[in-house]
This record gives C-alpha cells, sequence and structure tokens, in this order.
C-alpha cells in the first residue's frame, strides 16, 4: 500500500503556476509581435518608402529582433524561476511528509516483528 499525500498549500500552487503563466506571455506575446512586425515591415518599407527616412533598416534589422528577444528572456527568467522554486520548496515538503509516514509504518512493523 503506498502512502498518496494529499496535496496541500493550493495557493502557492496557483501562484507557482501564475508566474509561469506571466513568464510565457512575457516571451510569446511580443514574440509573435516582432515576427509579425517584421515581416511587416518588409511590406511598409516597400510602400511608404520607409527606407527614405532611414527607419526601414532600423526596423528590418535582425540584431534589434534579436536584442528584442534577449531582452524578453532575461525579464521571463525570473518568473520562470520563481515559479519553479516554489514548486520545488513544495515537493521537499511533500517529499518529507511521505518520508515521516513511511519510517513511522517501518517503525511500527518492526515493533510488531519484535513483539510476535
Amino acid at each position: 500500500m503506498k502512502f498518496e499525500p494529499e496535496k496541500k498549500y493550493r495557493i502557492l500552487r496557483g501562484i507557482s503556476w501564475v508566474c509561469r503563466l506571466i513568464g510565457t506571455v512575457i516571451v510569446v506575446v511580443p514574440t509573435v509581435f516582432c515576427v509579425v512586425g517584421y515581416f511587416a515591415g518588409f511590406v511598409a518599407a516597400n510602400q511608404i518608402g520607409v527606407r527614405q527616412l532611414g527607419l526601414g533598416d532600423l526596423m528590418l534589422s535582425p540584431f534589434v529582433l534579436l536584442s528584442v528577444f534577449v531582452c524578453l528572456f532575461i525579464i521571463a527568467v525570473p518568473f520562470f524561476a520563481f515559479g519553479e522554486l516554489i514548486m520545488v520548496f513544495l515537493d521537499i515538503e511533500e517529499h518529507a511528509r511521505v518520508t515521516r509516514y513511511e519510517s513511522k509504518r517501518a517503525s511500527e512493523l518492526l515493533a510488531a516483528m519484535r513483539r510476535a
């Protein structure tokens, strides 16, 4: 018979989930906008003449997109890390409860064997 501990600390689990969701949104939404904007920039540069203003090269620069992606990941990593840190602490606590239960059960079995 395996001990299945109850899931405790639902609020902390929710906070962890929200932190990971925020980190995902921080990365995904601006990335989609950057990619769409990058390809829309080609069209706009040709139709509006943005290159004549000197802005087209900046809009279409892969370096600008790469720097945006790097900044997004730098911002998003702490959210992911905090969410995962909460889950690590919860897993340690759950493991301690299982170990305490198994230890108590083993000591009871040993005491029963000594009596027999």
